[in-house]
């Protein structure tokens, strides 16, 4: 289909990427009724005198986020991921983003970036072959490369730089093709040089996370466990063995390494936190609902004390405190009440939330004072 283009609300000027998409009208926007909030915590770390939360959506420093917009969509978004431009992108089942970064230095110290190029990468064919949508033209799905026919794909994900391409599949292994930005080609992606397999799982990949930041790829599987791979060397790091079922979801904090995963526990989940040296930091049981996603805040480390957001089957969106899983708060809108969330992001500066539900709508939560209403920075291709 036609991308959905509405518009939303961290930033008044245009950028590169927002003149990638075409726009559409959403079907509703739906007017918002909320549940109390739990109850504050006071600090961070009670033995530390001083220590704040820090500036972003669903602090403790600040008011309990408020819906400030919602709108409903005839196709459900089921992934959302922001860039560090300040858009988010929502893309369907079977897809992911690609994207090509331009830095520019503006001064000594403060460096610009801007998306030069999107795309949506599919394996939505029974064939095996995934395609690359151009979303900047009104064209057909162009043939990417035919993966393997003894496996079906199950993930993918991509270096911001379009360096390296993982696909993931039923057989748990990840193979890597290494990829460059080529405008001469049709797709503007050209798959170079011979492909690599990464084993380590034994049975089928259900996430698998890029954190640039940190050089690590995290993959997690229905082998019970979740699997850190070194981004440069391309290469096993280390496990996390401690699930008893297999993990479903997985995220990587982008400021300190952390690693949070889900796996199943009876009718509810079991999230645990992991260092990047995979050990265990703290772990919580729900058995009132399932875990379908989840997402780190990023506020600056050192100003801030980070944390964990959660959608649940439920419709509620818990969130943890980022040290030590400690609950904060809980997120409801009353008419997405047991409509599972699906995806959820936080905007590149974490002032916002955004999440997606089963119906097809889309919610974004800010803590008050409120800043500008209306987004004018969502973009969509579903």
């Amino acid at each position: 289909r036609n991308a959905h283009h509405q518009r939303s609300s961290l930033q008044d000027t245009p950028t590169i990427l927002s003149q990638l998409f075409t726009g559409s009208t959403p079907t509703a926007e739906v007017p918002v009724k909320q549940k109390p909030q739990l109850p504050y915590v006071p600090s961070p770390l009670t033995s530390v005198n001083g220590l704040k939360w820090g500036v972003y959506v669903g602090s403790r420093d600040l008011q309990p986020p408020e819906v400030v917009w919602q709108c409903r969509y005839d196709a459900v978004v089921a992934n959302l991921t922001a860039f560090p431009t300040g858009e988010v992108f929502g893309v369907g089942e079977k897809c992911c983003c690609l994207t090509m970064l331009s830095k520019q230095k503006v001064s000594t110290v403060y460096n610009s970036t801007d998306v030069i190029w999107a795309a949506i990468l599919d394996w939505k064919g029974a064939d095996g072959i995934l395609r690359i949508h151009q979303v900047k033209k009104e064209t057909p799905a162009i043939n990417l490369l035919s993966h393997t026919p003894f496996e079906k794909v199950t993930c993918c994900a991509s270096v911001p730089d379009c360096r390296l391409l993982f696909v993931a599949g039923t057989s748990g292994t990840i193979t890597i093709y290494n990829t460059v930005f080529n405008q001469a080609k049709e797709s503007c992606l050209q798959i170079k040089g011979s492909r690599q397999v990464l084993h380590g799982h034994t049975g089928k990949i259900n996430a698998l996370v890029v954190c640039k930041a940190y050089s690590v790829v995290v993959s997690g599987s229905e082998d019970s466990t979740c699997i850190i791979w070194d981004l440069n060397r391309l290469c096993y790091v280390r496990s996390i063995t401690c699930h008893a079922s297999p993990v479903k979801v997985v995220a990587v904090s982008s400021t300190l390494g952390d690693i949070a995963s889900v796996s199943q526990k009876g009718p509810g989940s079991e999230l645990m936190l992991h260092s990047i040296n995979t050990t265990l930091i703290a772990r919580s049981v729900m058995l009132e609902s399932s875990i379908n996603c989840l997402s780190f805040s990023n506020a600056p480390e050192g100003q801030s004390v980070n944390i964990l957001a959660g959608g649940m089957d439920n419709g509620v969106v818990r969130l943890w405190s980022g040290m030590d899983l400690t609950v904060l708060r809980d997120l409801q809108a009353e008419n997405l009440l047991h409509k599972p969330v699906i995806s959820l992001t936080f905007t590149n500066d974490s002032y916002r939330l955004y999440m997606t539900s089963s119906d097809g709508t889309i919610t974004v939560w800010e803590s008050p004072p409120f800043g500008r209403i209306r987004p004018n920075n969502l973009l969509l291709h579903v």
